[in-house]
């Protein structure tokens, strides 16, 4: 995770939250502000035991907060659960530093969220259809409880069309390996 913005001797502090999504899409949230909201406070859960680790990496992020921010977080969730987004981020942050690819943090959380089919659930949705929590709980849920087509099309944070395995009984970290080594399109930093 790239260091806070803010510095050490600032006496206000960010927000947890705004910290998570300052690293990734920027201060302005891109729009997704109120999607953000609504997937914070989604209990992360997984259905195969060694998706813990991205749980373990999201705890971690809160680590990396208090330490640079000298302040608590002020998260959703406490002890070792943690939030969709928070586990959302923590995932970004992993696939950026191990896959290589040129594709910015934020580009990574909308391939997420279109690839969840959350793209549409901007601000201004919001704005225009009022509350919105429902179709975002049961579609997060649908790619939690691995609801989606075996090549992760239809709800899987990673999609491998023409894949020959099931992404439903892989671990993420499986999954992004295996989408690191696929015929892609996206290029890698150092090309």
């Amino acid at each position: 995770m790239r260091r806070s913005k803010v510095p050490k001797s600032e006496p206000h502090v960010k927000s947890y939250f705004d910290w998570l999504l300052d690293d990734v899409v920027g201060v302005d949230n891109d729009g997704y502000s109120r999607l953000y909201h609504e997937m914070d406070k989604i209990r992360y859960t997984y259905r195969i035991a060694m998706d813990a680790n991205r749980e373990g990496d999201a705890l971690e992020l809160r680590g990396v907060y208090e330490y640079y921010n000298h302040a608590p977080c002020d998260v959703q969730f406490q002890g070792g659960v943690v939030s969709f987004l928070e586990f959302l981020v923590a995932v970004i942050v992993r696939v950026d530093n191990d896959l290589g690819l040129k594709l910015s943090r934020a580009d990574w959380m909308h391939r997420f969220l279109e690839n969840m089919d959350l793209q549409a659930y901007t601000d201004s949705y919001f704005d225009a259809v009022g509350d919105a929590s429902e179709p975002v709980r049961l579609l997060v849920e649908r790619t939690m409880k691995r609801k989606y087509n075996a090549d992760g099309s239809n709800g899987g944070l990673f999609v491998i069309k023409g894949c020959d395995k099931d992404l439903r009984r892989m671990q993420l970290f499986d999954q992004w390996t295996l989408f690191g080594n696929s015929n892609h399109d996206i290029p890698y930093k150092w090309d």
